[in-house]
């Protein structure tokens, strides 16, 4: 599964290419990731939208009084450098925002592809089981038939088992494959020395805050806001709004040059309070990021705790599995000899099954953890640091 760094939102625009990349690998085909692909490309051309001045009037006035004139006037605005800057800080922050939003919804696929690749390994697993499980019920079955047949067992019983043998079957059916296509995660193997796993918070910290991209979504939306912010303080501020330069020729009279300038004057409170505005949804941005950090860190420690609970009953999983083995043969061997009813041999058969089950279940468990654990940290278990 490919996992996707949550990158800081003062990244160059040199790194655009490789971290679209990075999120598109293994997802080419993904509807979701190409059109975050399309917002990202989509921002990347805002970016280059404004531009110092990007237009100027230039007017011709053909004037009569008494003697015929013509005036040529050139209106030029003024750039204000401080919002210019803020506006090219809010698009870049914007960029930003699309970039983490991308690499958020890659990394929500491959974590959805991870489950999946469990889910689906824990299905076959399971089939396999019910397929073993069935077939010796259904031997149990014909067997308790005949010893009904030729007297040896009563009507009465025989129906008693023959149902409380298809109910097991009932509830025992596996449920319906899951619908998809199987990645590169596969259920957790018993077996192996387990290992004490690092559960450092500084370490959890570090690795959420800079591999989940959903904090870098809110960070870079902070910085959104905080030049928004800084661009509604510049707008309250006079600035120069444009220079006029007149050129004017009339008949029987010397050419004349003239020349203007306009001052903008913003009057009212519109720009403190929406400076105001943005400054709180920055703070309220920053809140969710610690938020998500925070989240993040303990679904990170619940999973080292559920995939260190595991390979610490790696004895017990192993032991577990022995005994159903044991079971299963001591049954098979009881019902090819008749050392014992179908009843009892049909016990073995349960517990041994139920043995196995069990053992699936903590599997699957352990590998759904690996997968919150590689979506929070961006680390595989199998690269998890031991404690010393």
């Amino acid at each position: 599964m490919l996992t996707v760094a949550a990158t800081a939102c003062t990244d160059p625009p040199r790194r655009y290419p490789e971290r679209i990349a990075d999120a598109r690998r293994g997802l080419e085909e993904d509807s979701a990731v190409q059109a975050r692909v399309a917002e990202v490309e989509a921002a990347f051309e805002r970016e280059r939208e404004e531009t110092p001045i990007d237009s100027f009037q230039f007017r011709v006035g053909d004037e009569y009084d008494g003697d015929h004139g013509v005036r040529f006037l050139t209106r030029i605005p003024v750039p204000d450098p401080g919002r210019l800057r803020t506006s090219r800080a809010v698009r870049r922050a914007e960029t930003q925002v699309s970039l983490a939003r991308l690499e958020e919804t890659a990394l929500e696929r491959n974590a959805e592809a991870c489950v999946l690749a469990i889910e689906l390994g824990r299905h076959r697993e399971t089939e396999r089981l019910y397929t073993a499980y069935a077939a010796h019920q259904r031997e149990l079955l014909e067997w308790d038939e005949g010893r009904r047949e030729v007297g040896v067992r009563k009507e009465g019983l025989t129906l008693q088992f023959k149902i409380e043998r298809e109910v097991r079957l009932a509830n025992y059916l596996p449920e319906p494959e899951p619908v998809g296509e199987a990645r590169t995660a596969v259920l957790p193997a018993v077996g192996g020395l387990p290992r004490p796993l690092s559960k450092s918070h500084e370490r959890l910290r570090r690795l959420v805050g800079g591999q989940h991209p959903s904090i870098a979504v809110r960070n870079a939306t902070a910085a959104r806001y905080a030049a928004m912010s800084e661009r509604a303080q510049r707008a309250g501020r006079p600035w120069f709004d444009f220079v006029d330069w007149a050129y004017t020729i009339e008949q029987g009279r010397h050419d004349e040059i003239s020349g203007q300038i306009a001052v903008r004057i913003p009057i009212g409170s519109a720009s403190d309070a929406s400076a105001g505005r943005f400054r709180a949804l920055e703070r309220a941005s920053h809140h969710e990021a610690n938020q998500v950090l925070e989240d993040g860190i303990r679904r990170a420690l619940e999973a080292l705790e559920e995939i260190e609970r595991f390979q610490i009953n790696t004895a017990r999983w192993q032991a577990l599995l022995n005994l159903a083995e044991k079971a299963e043969e001591l049954a098979e061997r009881w019902r090819s000899e008749r050392l014992a009813g179908p009843p009892t041999v049909a016990a073995l058969f349960d517990r041994a099954y139920e043995a196995r089950r069990t053992v699936l279940l903590a599997r699957k468990r352990a590998g759904l953890a690996s997968c919150e654990l590689v979506a929070m940290t961006g680390v595989w278990i199998d690269d998890w640091p031991s404690e010393p």
